[in-house]
């Protein structure tokens, strides 16, 4: 499944954009806040970027730059009111979307900016998996599944999908103190430890977490190996 971020400060659109891509079966992330976004970009995680230029124009222009250089190639999409455009000089856009907001324009931008960036021909710095995962925190250990795996990050959700497993997984990263894990990742008949981080958490409409973000720290050589491996595997 391809993920995008949408980054909104002011509250605009970021909605409405997510029902969108949604209903395209699209994973969809919101960020209101433009340190958060910087956090989730470098995970790697995200295949395309929305950005509402509704508040501080400088700083969003600022946040494009940044997701530029930590991803480059990465499709941009800017909405903008035409009557208040962006300077978007020094920005690398894929495409700049005029409001009030259109379902065909954000769908059919959308769908030629994941062909753009999902292309057989492109090297994959993002890639959809299923792998058992272990996170632990000191004694506390809890098991997982990995759906996404990028070069500095996984995104990983409850495992099995009941009410027990999600309600662990729930109360495990709200702890303040699981901040800082150790991942365990599985590839065949190897297991890789790994340091990460919390970088985000996906909730449900009653604010249980369902996904979680991991950013990579150090990773040892054999495992960085192992996992770009999977990165440029053929689909």
């Amino acid at each position: 499944m391809a993920h995008i971020l949408i980054v909104d400060p002011a509250e605009c659109s970021c909605f409405l954009v997510k029902s969108i891509l949604l209903g395209k079966r699209y994973g969809v992330s919101i960020s209101t806040d433009l340190r958060e976004a910087r956090l989730k970009l470098e995970t790697g995680l995200f295949d395309a970027l929305f950005v509402d230029f509704s508040g501080s124009l400088e700083d969003e222009a600022a946040l494009v730059r940044d997701a530029n250089d930590i991803l480059p190639g990465m499709p941009v999409l800017a909405l903008y009111r035409e009557e208040a455009a962006p300077d978007l000089a020094g920005c690398d856009i894929f495409a700049a979307i005029p409001k009030p907001v259109r379902v065909s324009a954000v769908s059919d931008s959308t769908r030629r900016a994941l062909a753009h960036v999902l292309a057989p021909s492109r090297p994959r710095r993002k890639r959809a998996v299923s792998l058992p995962v272990e996170v632990s925190a000191g004694q506390v250990g809890l098991a997982c599944r990995a759906t996404d795996l990028s070069s500095n990050g996984l995104l990983i959700e409850a495992e099995p999908r009941d009410f027990a497993a999600l309600s662990r997984f729930h109360e495990f990263f709200e702890d303040p103190g699981h901040l800082s894990i150790t991942a365990t990742v599985s590839l065949g008949p190897d297991s890789f430890a790994v340091p990460a981080s919390v970088a985000f958490a996906e909730r449900t409409p009653d604010s249980k977490v369902k996904q979680i973000g991991l950013a990579f720290g150090e990773l040892p050589g054999e495992a960085r190996s192992r996992f770009e491996a999977v990165l440029a595997a053929v689909a």
